[in-house]
């Protein structure tokens, strides 16, 4: 198959042999003998600390999540429209372990079933970001900045991602790894024990190195209802616009050329587009994602009636 510049996101044991050489000769003097070195202390490593990220991403496995939200973070997220981060701290564990407090940022997600944090009969989900805040830009859980915490409002299964994420990778359409978090939040929330949430991977750079061979150039996430990916939908060269957001790559290429392009080479049919779609994308892995999108049927999705939740990344 050609180069493709879309990509679509569904010991060895070495023995050592010891030879002895037995001496034919007795020495004629006596050896001093070696001294005894010191040994080196080990690291104790202490068995309630979280390090597995394992652990987390386990829908086998209900962990616990504690947020505690400031009264001035609690402000921001009774508006359901706001979409910036606000201070909180947060930590998981997982039955013996946890992760230390840490100062993160989050903010409310979601679209159709986006809540304010005092909403009771449908509850928040929350974008959590970890290298947020002043000493904090390396920080993360485990090697990863961000997670979503999904209240799962539209699933009362509440397996249908898990299952469904599942389904991408087991077809070989990169996706995000789940987990499963009781989630409780600080006492001056309403109804602070939110039960059970999702827990998500989110794509970012780290998710797309772990997935990616190339380098990926841009990941961009829509954000409207109804957003076939139609040129004069592309928007301007800017980060963030009403239906397109550049989540990864605008600070080495700030420029939407290669969504312009894209979206007005798709705007043909029947061997025309099928020939573009062979030398432009990774039509395989964008067909097997549709395929899987039908088999669960993903009505929030690029090939369902919403036309939302779909990611596109260019190499």
């Amino acid at each position: 198959m050609a180069n493709r510049d879309l990509k679509v996101i569904a010991g060895s044991t070495v023995l050592a042999l010891i030879l002895a050489v037995a001496a034919f000769f007795a020495p004629t003097s006596p050896i001093a003998s070696s001294p005894t070195p010191t040994p080196t202390p080990t690291e104790t490593v202490d068995p309630t600390v979280l390090t597995n990220l394992n652990d987390v991403f386990n829908p086998l496995v209900i962990t616990e999540i504690k947020l505690d939200i400031p009264n001035k973070s609690k402000k921001v997220l009774e508006n359901k429209t706001r979409d910036d981060y606000v201070p909180a701290t947060f930590q998981i564990i997982v039955g013996d372990k946890s992760s230390p407090v840490m100062n993160v940022g989050i903010k409310i997600k979601g679209t159709t079933s986006r809540q304010a944090i005092t909403s009771t009969y449908a509850y928040t989900s929350f974008k959590v970001k970890f290298n947020f805040g002043k000493g904090n830009k390396t920080q993360t859980l485990l090697g990863k900045k961000s997670i979503t915490l999904n209240a799962m409002n539209q699933d009362s299964s509440k397996i249908h991602e898990t299952f469904a994420y599942e389904a991408y990778r087991a077809n070989g359409v990169p996706a995000s790894k789940t987990g499963y978090a009781h989630l409780t939040l600080s006492k001056n929330i309403p109804k602070p024990d939110r039960g059970l949430y999702l827990v998500l991977e989110s794509l970012d750079d780290e998710f797309l190195a772990d997935n990616f061979l190339d380098i990926t150039q841009h990941l961009y996430e829509n954000n409207h209802n109804f957003n076939e990916i139609y040129p004069s939908q592309v928007g301007k060269n800017v980060k963030e616009d009403a239906r397109f957001s550049v989540k990864e790559g605008w600070k080495a290429t700030s420029n939407r050329n290669d969504l312009k392009a894209f979206a007005k080479g798709i705007q043909s049919s029947g061997k025309k587009l099928w020939d573009y779609l062979e030398t432009n994308t990774d039509r395989d892995k964008l067909i097997m994602q549709f395929a899987v999108d039908n088999f669960t049927g993903g009505w929030d999705t690029y090939s369902g009636p919403l036309i939302n939740n779909y990611h596109l990344r260019f190499s």
